[in-house]
């Protein structure tokens, strides 16, 4: 080498640091990418982190090698979660505590609410929806791209068949034919129905749109929600099953609903490896939860947690969730044990956008996973629908009135739409009723503000002026002081109906109801309950089917099957 070229490549070697620097800098400007991968009645013990015979080794990666996040909590079903985390709101701000939407129904999440999408591009995000939809089918403006999602690729139900991906809409889930009359196909890119091959499973078409998406990704910053139908019923089996899938689980079922999530796994994989071939992996924010608890009556395992999904016990609400970010995320791995709901995510990631959230419920995690800060986060509620609800403070939780009265009917409904064509009966004066209730939101006391009015109405408590309430006070410090005190120095109880308490760090599996020995502690979380009672608006969403009903399809059904000249069979 000569001595020009020697000085050459000796300037160049002293520059590479600082260039180095330069790029990494530049990335860690680039607001951070987000795919958020949403499993459907995953049960809590139905993943490798919690249960190392499920074959989950793609995610079980990202966990280890991430946040896994061993307090988070959904809603109880479908749409409630997936209004909670598009929102921020708990559902019963906004009407959606009660019920999913039903197939057919003129049901939706009010208009007057922004959707996450919508609020990312304010800081110039290109968001996509692929998959599961649930929150809304009957008009185009209640549609994922009427609600800011730039394309979409899915079902706008709650389920299909995952061959056909057709659905069937009465109120039971048994005996389903695809081809049985009152079926409908349920595929749609955006407002147009899609045409599928029946050979197709749904996890691997949602898989490959995903890494479609990823591929025509250029310097636009997006927002990818993959929103998998696995592994809620019907359970099918996938092209890839095989009778030697779990060979230790005797129950069909039961190994292929196992091999259902495995293959998702599989899918979450390719999907990884698409942000890493196009260098996107480490300024990419990977979330994962489940949108509720697993459905025990078809085969999911949400041990140790009482209970199944639509029901306010753990087993209902508690879901696993990680998450994952090498670039993004800090001092990991690390397990979390704090607080986490569902609709901290819309908080969190608008956060990590460099946005503000707003008035809303959820709280700004971002922290949390990016350096292992403490959550703010030291009360939530499960749900409230009229006497039914529940609350947690601290390490405990309370319910009152019957945690299994998820699906009850609204106490107004403004139309029968099953006995009317939709097409005809969007009828202006349904729609102006129905989102004119939500325009004018009040604003909300913060929860420190309830936690602090509920505590300072407390009287006839000895040992309260142990606590000294600040800006600086904890849950834990309350707690502490309320629960030593005894039941007979409690003169005054709570009127609490069919109450139920239960300390969760010591009994996750809400078998020791502790109402009768911690009633101060009842009395404090009741009065606090009652400050969020008061915020409940009515119900929108309306329950149950009459058993007799068939999906008359709506408007966006309707238009596109004739053009597209698909089967469907009206009854």
């Amino acid at each position: 080498m000569s001595t020009a070229a020697h000085q050459t490549m000796s300037r160049m070697m002293l520059l590479l640091p600082l260039l180095l620097t330069t790029f990494v800098a530049a990335q860690n400007d680039r607001p951070p990418n987000f795919l958020y991968i949403m499993a459907d009645d995953l049960g809590y013990n139905d993943v490798s982190w919690h249960n190392p015979q499920v074959l989950t080794p793609n995610l079980g990666k990202m966990a280890k090698n991430g946040v896994i996040l061993t307090e988070s909590y959904s809603q109880a079903a479908c749409t409630p979660s997936r209004a909670s985390y598009m929102t921020g709101y708990y559902p019963f701000r906004i009407g959606v505590q009660n019920s999913v939407v039903r197939e057919g129904m003129e049901d939706y999440v009010p208009l007057d609410v922004d959707f996450l999408p919508k609020r990312l591009k304010e800081a110039g995000y290109v968001s996509h929806l692929v998959g599961k939809w649930h929150l809304g089918h009957c008009r185009r403006d209640v549609t994922p791209p009427g609600r800011g999602f730039d394309t979409f690729l899915g079902l706008l139900n709650g389920y299909n068949d995952y061959y056909t991906k057709k659905i069937r809409a009465i109120a039971s889930h048994e005996d389903f034919d695809p081809n049985a009359p009152g079926t409908i196909y349920d595929f749609f890119s955006n407002y147009t129905l899609q045409p599928s091959p029946e050979t197709d499973y749904t996890t691997d078409i949602f898989t490959n749109r995903a890494i479609e998406l990823i591929q025509q990704s250029k310097d636009t910053p997006f927002f990818l929600a993959l929103h998998y139908t696995a592994p809620h019923w019907p359970l099918q089996k996938h092209p890839g099953f095989s009778d030697k899938d779990y060979p230790d689980v005797k129950d069909l079922n039961r190994r292929i609903y196992l091999s259902s999530i495995t293959a998702m796994d599989t899918g979450i994989g390719k999907v990884v490896d698409a942000l890493k071939q196009h260098n996107l992996l480490d300024n990419t924010l990977i979330v994962f939860q489940s949108d509720n608890g697993g459905d025990t009556h078809f085969s999911a395992n949400n041990g140790p947690l009482r209970d199944r999904k639509t029901t306010l016990y753990e087993g209902g609400v508690k879901v696993p969730s990680m998450a994952y970010g090498p670039g993004l995320l800090t001092n990991t791995p690390r397990t979390s044990d704090d607080l986490f709901h569902i609709s901290d995510w819309f908080t969190t990631i608008l956060s990590a956008a460099g946005l503000e959230a707003g008035n809303v419920d959820g709280i700004d995690q971002w922290n949390l996973l990016r350096y292992g800060s403490k959550s703010p986060r030291q009360t939530f509620i499960y749900n409230i629908h009229g006497d039914n609800a529940a609350i947690r403070a601290g390490r405990y939780k309370l319910i009152e009135g019957n945690p299994k009265a998820f699906q009850a009917r609204r106490r107004r409904r403004s139309v029968d739409v099953l006995d009317q064509d939709l097409a005809v009966h969007g009828s202006a004066l349904t729609r102006h009723k129905r989102d004119e209730e939500f325009v004018d939101r009040r604003p909300y006391e913060s929860d420190e503000d309830k936690v602090m009015k509920a505590f300072s109405s407390l009287t006839g408590l000895k040992k309260l002026e142990q606590i000294r309430p600040t800006g600086d006070w904890t849950m834990d410090s309350i707690l502490s002081v309320l629960e030593k005190i005894r039941p007979d120095q409690v003169k005054v109880q709570a009127d609490c109906h069919k109450c139920q308490l239960y300390n969760l760090t010591a009994d996750p599996s809400e078998k020791k109801d502790l109402v009768k020995e911690k009633p101060a502690v009842v009395l404090f979380m009741h009065t606090l309950l009652e400050l969020y009672k008061a915020e409940e608006v009515e119900p929108v969403l309306a329950y149950p089917f009459k058993k007799d009903a068939r999906f008359r399809g709506t408007e966006l059904h309707r238009h596109h099957l004739v053009r597209n000249r698909l089967r469907w069979t009206p009854t």
